[in-house]
Formats: structure tokens, C-alpha cells, sequence
């Protein structure tokens, strides 16, 4: 059951619903100010370990839809950076971490033929390593 006011606005003269309507209308933007500063005092702290902010509309801002979880929170490796895996060795600059989509550059090498292997950052290294125990003397 609905909770009844002890206001009969039918009853009220037209003066009394705009005087009414004006307090109304203070105290809502009392209550905006206040909420808004609530939530720039949030914003200037650091939310923890993702480094997410609050923004002014009080979600984090810097999350996406995308890389939030089940719980609203961004995975903790989200945004971190991988060392490059693969490297084009005319352009030494243009190197690719080997998540996504491949560049247009490894592409083209692997439309004439060329293998991925090829491109691995310090692979006659580890090709000569891997797989490979010492035996103990």
C-alpha cells in the first residue's frame, strides 16, 4: 500500500503548488550539489590496482564494456603491454606482440609464402634451446 502524503494537491490554490514546487526544486538541486561533490571527491581517488577512476557519472571511466567481467570489474592484466614476439626485419620499428590480428606487413610476408617462425624475436636462439636439457655431469 502506498504511502499517503499529508499534502491534498487537489484541495491546494495555484500560489501554494508553485510555492510547493519551488521547494521542491531547491532541495532537489541541494541534493544534486551535494551528490555531485560526493562523487568529485570519489573521482580524485585511485580505485586500486586497475587504476580505474570514478567518472562523474559515477562509472568507472576508463573501463570499456567490452573488458568488464561478469562483476563490473576489468580483468587486472586488462591494458597491460606484452613484449613483442615477432619483429619485420626490413623495418626493424615494426614489431607485433603476437595477440590479434597479425599486421599487414607479417601478412604480406606470409601471402608469399614466407613462415611466421621466420620473424621471431631472437629465434635461432631459442630454436637452438628449445627442447634441449643439459645433462648433468
Amino acid at each position: 500500500m502506498p504511502r499517503q502524503s499529508g499534502f491534498k494537491l487537489d484541495a491546494m490554490s495555484m500560489p501554494k503548488l508553485l510555492q510547493l514546487r519551488e521547494r521542491i526544486q531547491a532541495a532537489l538541486a541541494s541534493k544534486r550539489a551535494e551528490l555531485q561533490r560526493q562523487i568529485d571527491e570519489l573521482s580524485t581517488l585511485d580505485t586500486g590496482a586497475t587504476g580505474n577512476r570514478v567518472g562523474t557519472r559515477g562509472r568507472p571511466s576508463r573501463v570499456s564494456a567490452r573488458s568488464r567481467r561478469g562483476n563490473g570489474r576489468a580483468h587486472p592484466l586488462k591494458g597491460r603491454s606484452v613484449a613483442p614476439k615477432y619483429r619485420d626485419p626490413e623495418n626493424p620499428s615494426q614489431t607485433w606482440a603476437g595477440r590479434g590480428r597479425a599486421p599487414r606487413w607479417l601478412a604480406a610476408y606470409e601471402q608469399q609464402g614466407r613462415k611466421r617462425d621466420e620473424f621471431l624475436i631472437g629465434a635461432t636462439q631459442a630454436a637452438a634451446t628449445k627442447g634441449r636439457r643439459r645433462k648433468r655431469a
